[in-house]
Order: structure tokens, then C-alpha cells, then sequence
């Protein structure tokens, strides 16, 4: 492929009336050699050589043969399309646009990350304050309370002295 990109060998082909038939029978035999180079992987995948080209093997055998190439072959193309694909996202790192968006999508998800991290931090400062009103408010009823029982307490020793002032005064009064 290199040499028929190659602009001596294109100058020399292009001149030549029978420039079509020269890069036709260049594609043949570049196919060829991509034919070899599957018919190797098939092989690889199969884990042993397979007959030569044109040889005549028996109708069973030809047809498991067959049925194995096809599996291998469907592996061979997964593999390729894996590579494909790997060489793609290798060069689409290397991208300077494209590493430019991941940074950016990098950005956006760092400050995604930070808004959520201070939405945590938001609730839970509300919850320590609800949970401290709460105990607040529990304490002030317990004061409350405390405060009528004292109160109670207080009226109660007034009135059991005011009793035992007018009983004390009562006897005073009688002798």
C-alpha cells in the first residue's frame, strides 16, 4: 500500500496507458497477502494448519472443516474488531479536542462532586441543629416542669406554715 502511495511510483504508473490494469493487479495481489494474513490467523485460532488451497477432502470432512473455519473466523473478527476499537480510543486519547473535552467533562464532574460533598455537609450541619433544638427544647420542659414542682412545693411549705402559724395562734389564743 506504501508503495503505491508513493508519489515516484505513482508518477511512473499514472504515465503508463495501462495505468488501470497496473493498480488493479497491485489490489489483487495486496489481497492476496490479506488472504494469507487471515487464512495464518484462522489457523492460529484453530491450533493447526489448514489443507492446502484446491486440495479435495471428503464431503464430511470438508464440511466440519468448514463449520471450524467459520467459529474461528468469528473470533478472529472479534478480536480484530476489539483491537479496532482499542487503537481507536488510544488515538482518540491522544486527540488534543478530545482530551481537551475529557478534561472538561474531568472539570464538570469534580464540580458535580464538590456540590454534592456540600450538599452532604448542608444536611448534616441541619440535622446536628434540629438535634440540638430538639434536646433544647426537651430540656426546657424539663426545667418547666421542674419549676411548677417547685413552685408547688414552695405554695405547699407556705400554706403547711401559714397552717401551723393559725394552729400555733389558735392555742396561743385558748390558754
Amino acid at each position: 500500500m506504501s508503495a503505491m502511495q508513493d508519489p515516484m511510483i505513482m508518477q511512473l504508473v499514472g504515465q503508463n496507458p495501462r495505468a488501470q490494469a497496473i493498480q488493479a493487479a497491485a489490489m489483487a495481489h495486496i489481497s492476496e497477502h490479506v488472504g494469507f494474513a487471515y487464512r495464518q490467523k484462522i489457523e492460529q485460532q484453530l491450533g493447526m494448519p489448514l489443507p492446502p488451497e484446491g486440495e479435495q477432502l471428503p464431503p464430511q470432512i470438508e464440511l466440519a472443516l468448514s463449520e471450524m473455519m467459520a467459529q474461528a473466523a468469528k473470533q478472529v473478527l472479534q478480536q480484530s474488531q476489539g483491537m479496532a476499537a482499542q487503537e481507536q480510543a488510544q488515538q482518540q486519547a491522544q486527540d488534543p479536542v478530545i482530551q481537551m473535552q475529557m478534561q472538561e467533562q474531568a472539570r464538570k464532574d469534580a464540580e458535580t462532586q464538590a456540590k454534592i460533598e456540600q450538599g452532604n455537609k448542608k444536611i448534616a450541619i441541619e440535622e446536628q441543629r434540629l438535634a440540638v433544638d430538639a434536646a433544647d427544647k426537651v430540656d426546657r420542659t424539663e426545667l418547666e416542669k421542674m419549676r411548677i414542682a417547685v413552685e408547688a412545693a414552695d405554695k405547699a411549705d407556705k400554706t403547711e406554715i401559714a397552717q401551723a402559724m393559725a394552729m400555733n395562734n389558735a392555742q396561743k389564743g385558748i390558754q
